[in-house]
């Protein structure tokens, strides 16, 4: 499984749940076996990353429901998902906000857990009273969720986590990280059910899916997808290219220590993958759906470690 990076510029990206809904909203899925993870990095080891060190979710909650109920799943580090190595001994804090104006430009301070406070590999749900404050002038109650470093140790930190909330769970336009998470060997035999004997049968299918809203008709849509590692089909001399849609200049939101300018980078590991244990065909690729059913398909996305713009226009 590799590391993927996707910043979307963007009105609003979100699950598709509408405010009126009585579901569970998830990010990114709500399958605890499928081992798709959204992945917080960070610690003073940790040389590969391209992006900012925190995220941060919407969750947007109808006036009818009297509570917010939300949830983390294996918000702890260690055990399952994470490496257990002696110098990952970073903290992950989890810092709730009110949200009145519905876009984070006043952001209220209400609580905050660190990954010590939630489990391995299981779901902790948390129950709380709507905070007035977080009441916007549509009536609905909007919250933030930002998700960061306390602290860092010497070594390569991790946190691979699920959220949920009763509503609409969103991201806005900002930098999204996710994985396959494959670390540890209980990862191996939940992934694979059938390990050692066989491992053709699988949860992890890696397909990735993410639905958008807008608020209003935009005459562009522009995504950046970052270190996807691209390198063709197993066997083929294909692999990345240099993209002649992205500027050679580093966006400034690309803060990691290794994001490197566009171009033909060479990528590690490779997708597809040199191993039948990680590989999932074809080679990592996306598309995009429009709601005419038109998609945009983009074959060769980001080589190693860099980031590379796809955008579509309404006019040619």
């Amino acid at each position: 499984m590799k590391t993927k990076s996707l910043l979307v510029l963007s009105i609003l990206l979100a699950l598709c749940f509408t405010l009126q809904s009585q579901e569970w909203s998830y990010l990114p899925t709500a399958d605890d076996r499928d081992a798709k993870m959204i992945l917080l990095l960070g610690g003073v080891g940790m040389t590969n990353n391209i992006g900012p060190a925190d995220m941060e979710f919407q969750m947007q909650i109808p006036q009818t429901y009297e509570n917010l109920e939300f949830g983390i799943f294996d918000g702890n580090i260690g055990g399952r998902f994470e490496p257990t190595s002696p110098s990952a001994l970073g903290v992950t804090r989890y810092t709730l906000y009110a949200d009145p104006q519905n876009d984070g430009s006043e952001k209220i301070f209400l609580n905050s857990w660190l990954n010590t406070a939630f489990g391995d590999n299981r779901w902790d749900d948390l129950i709380l009273p709507h905070d007035p404050r977080a009441r916007t002038v549509q009536g609905h109650y909007s919250y933030r969720i930002l998700v960061d470093w306390l602290s860092n140790g010497p070594g390569v930190d991790q946190n691979h986590f699920k959220l949920r909330c009763r509503g609409l769970l969103s991201i806005g336009s900002q930098f999204y990280q996710f994985d396959g998470a494959l670390v540890t060997m209980n990862d191996v035999y939940a992934i694979y059910p059938n390990y050692p004997a066989e491992y053709v049968t699988t949860t992890y299918d890696g397909v990735w899916r993410y639905y958008f809203y807008f608020t209003r008709p935009l005459t562009h849509l522009e995504f950046w997808d970052g270190d996807f590692d691209y390198n063709g089909p197993v066997g083929t001399l294909k692999g990345d290219t240099d993209d002649p849609d992205t500027p050679l200049q580093l966006p400034p939101w690309a803060q990691g220590p290794e994001a490197k300018p566009e171009g033909a980078n060479v990528s590690s590991p490779q997708d597809d993958s040199q191993s039948n244990f990680y590989r999932r065909s074809p080679p990592i690729c996306y598309e995009i759906i429009d709601p005419n059913g038109v998609v945009y398909r983009n074959d060769n996305p980001s080589g190693g470690s860099e980031w590379e713009r796809f955008r579509i226009d309404t006019a040619p």
